[in-house]
């Protein structure tokens, strides 16, 4: 497995995982952590979009 294939299946997990944990904790009025999940979903987004901009960088 080549380098640039294994950190982006890294990035791509935890930024999708945060994000969607974040959507959940937004999603659950039951548990009152809007702000919180807002949070946890924006840091798993800029995961996301930090990927693009390696992805690109790697395979040039």
């Amino acid at each position: 497995m080549k380098k640039k294939n294994f950190v982006s299946l890294i990035l791509g997990t935890i930024g999708g995982l945060l994000f969607a944990i974040g959507m959940c904790m937004c999603l659950v009025t039951v548990w009152g952590m809007m702000l919180p999940g807002i949070l946890i979903g924006i840091v798993g987004i800029l995961l996301l979009l930090g990927l693009i901009p390696l992805c690109r960088g790697l395979t040039e």
